[in-house]
């Protein structure tokens, strides 16, 4: 019956906020800047419910939410646009806002050809083989993939690197094109972001290629309560190479957040 009401909510929020003008919502200063990174405090969130000290967004995890907003603010402007999602996987609200504004989407994801896996993918794909020309789109978007990108899939011998997965987005996109990518920090996947890592993240989106900006959701989650890594999500992480100490260090003393970047491609010519 849970499951239903949150079906029921998402269908109705997926339907309002869509078919209404998101640069209306999101107009105006809503972050500050803190350590070079444009910090979104709950409290000043465009989602965030003053009266009633809650997130307007009715389903999903409190990193789910986030990743709703975070998309709204930074891809609810695109117009006319091509745009690529990596690791579409089941789902994709990114398909639902863009196609609303007019826009074509295109999903590529790994999820194995052999395996009953559901997906809304409209071709086989992974971060470091876009099976796609040089200059193809206007944005490419990764919702909670970036964790994964150097993940081990079955099908591919030759393992992904972030620095490929960044060279293939770079062609892909067309000169000044958007990369949207987001990940939680603290909770799974690569373990620089599992330990909040950020300044290996960063080093990533080098100035010679990348303009970037970095986002932090969540990470100022007052009045909201702090989001602890599930036990799920903490087991996975001795297998990760964090050591005992790292664990339970993280696990008293951090909790999980949003990492959104922000990146336009620098036309080397």
């Amino acid at each position: 019956m849970a499951n239903l009401r949150q079906s029921l909510a998402k269908r109705l929020y997926e339907f309002l906020t869509l078919n209404f003008r998101l640069g209306k919502e999101w107009k105006g200063s809503y972050w500050y800047e803190q350590d070079g990174f444009r910090t979104v405090p709950c409290r000043l969130c465009p989602k965030f419910d003053s009266r009633r000290l809650l997130c307007r967004i009715p389903f999903g995890s409190p990193i789910r939410k986030c990743c709703i907003a975070s998309i709204e603010a930074n891809l609810g402007t695109l117009r006319r646009s091509r745009v690529l999602e990596v690791g579409c996987g089941a789902s994709s609200y990114v398909k639902k806002l863009v196609k609303r504004l007019d826009s074509e989407w295109v999903g590529v994801d790994p999820a194995s050809r052999f395996q009953k896996r559901r997906t809304v993918r409209t071709c086989f794909g992974y971060a470091a083989s876009l099976p796609f020309e040089n200059d193809s789109f206007d944005c490419i978007a990764g919702i909670q993939s970036f964790e994964h990108f150097e993940d081990p899939i079955p099908e591919i011998a030759e393992p992904a690197t972030y620095g490929i997965a960044l060279e293939e987005a770079w062609r892909v996109l067309r000169p000044n094109g958007l990369l949207y990518y987001d990940a939680p920090i603290h909770l799974h996947g690569h373990p620089m972001l599992i330990r909040g890592n950020i300044a290996e993240v960063t080093r990533l989106f080098g100035a010679d290629k990348w303009h970037a900006t970095f986002w932090r959701w969540r990470f100022d989650h007052a009045p909201l309560p702090a989001y602890h890594p599930p036990e799920f999500d903490v087991k996975q992480w001795a297998a990760a190479g964090l050591s005992l100490g790292e664990i339970d260090d993280l696990k008293k003393n951090k909790s999980v957040w949003l990492l959104a970047i922000l990146a336009r491609k620098i036309d080397k010519q």
